[in-house]
């Protein structure tokens, strides 16, 4: 009597000792499996065009497009299988790819090497003014993206941009100069990677101050003016003796004011622009 010691090696109906049963997939079942994955394929395509400016403003355009691409590899690997090989020969090492494998490792290489891919740039930004040789302080800020990026100006008078994104070339963004004596208003560059370089045109700084005062003692009845010198406009006090008249200067420093009552110029003094100022008029 002769037996099978248990633990392995067992027989698959028609085979031989050893072999792993399988079942394929009929040739309806893989027409559907393979139309399934088209479908699935094509959706991504069409996803990939109508959504590509929503994606390239969130920095996720060209990760979708190597999905896609993976994708459209296990396609082609699954329509032209056996019809393909590919041999990779180096020093130490030695590749050979045949059937599905070498369609989809050929999808994936001519999918990175014949689509363009590109690179973040760099701009500089170069403000200038009139009368201005170098400027060479402060800051810029360049408006793209989630977070603005902000450098400073250096020595040479630029503001270096590095790293950005490919998705920004060619938009149009907003650029906030922040020097000392020029205003801080905002512009718009467009952002070319073939024209690297962006001069900005600052505006100098006119100094603005809202002055308040009063006249003692009251000239009730008179024709009062006040003046300050280098200032075009009058203040005309009321029947308090308050007025108010602007400044082109910066608090805390000095302004010259002159009363003048019936056509006569009864005070002439400087006076700190900081807090209010009063008058005291010779009797």
């Amino acid at each position: 009597m002769s037996g099978t010691k248990g633990g392995g090696g067992g027989t698959a109906p028609g085979g031989t000792p050893g072999e792993i049963a399988s079942t394929p997939l009929s040739r309806k079942d893989y027409f559907f499996l393979l139309v399934g994955i088209v479908l699935v394929g094509l959706g991504m395509v069409v996803a990939l065009v109508l959504l590509s400016p929503l994606m390239a403003r969130t920095a996720i355009l060209e990760k979708f497009y190597y999905i896609v691409l993976l994708v459209w590899g296990l396609i082609s690997a699954a329509i032209l299988r056996g019809y393909a090989r590919v041999v990779v020969k180096k020093p130490g090492v030695f590749v050979e790819l045949g059937g599905p494998a070498a369609v989809f490792f050929l999808v994936l290489f001519l999918g990175f090497k014949l689509v363009p891919h590109n690179p973040p740039f760099n701009v500089v930004v170069r403000p200038h003014a009139q009368g201005a040789a170098v400027i060479s302080s402060g800051k810029i800020r360049l408006e793209y993206g989630v977070n603005p990026a902000e450098r400073d100006v250096d020595s040479t008078g630029d503001a270096d941009f590095r790293e950005i994104p490919p998705e920004y070339a060619g938009r149009t963004v907003k650029v906030l100069p922040e020097v000392e004596g020029y205003k801080q208003e905002y512009s718009e560059v467009t952002l070319d990677p073939s024209n690297r370089v962006i001069h900005l045109t600052l505006t100098k700084e006119t100094p603005e101050i809202r002055v308040t005062g009063s006249i003692v003692p009251l000239q009730k009845g008179k024709q009062v003016k006040i003046l300050v010198e280098g200032e075009t406009s009058e203040a005309v006090p009321d029947e308090y003796g308050r007025f108010e008249i602007t400044v082109h200067k910066r608090s805390p420093e000095r302004a010259r004011f002159s009363v003048w009552v019936n056509g006569k110029r009864i005070y002439d003094d400087l006076q700190p622009l900081s807090g209010q100022v009063t008058l005291v008029l010779k009797k």
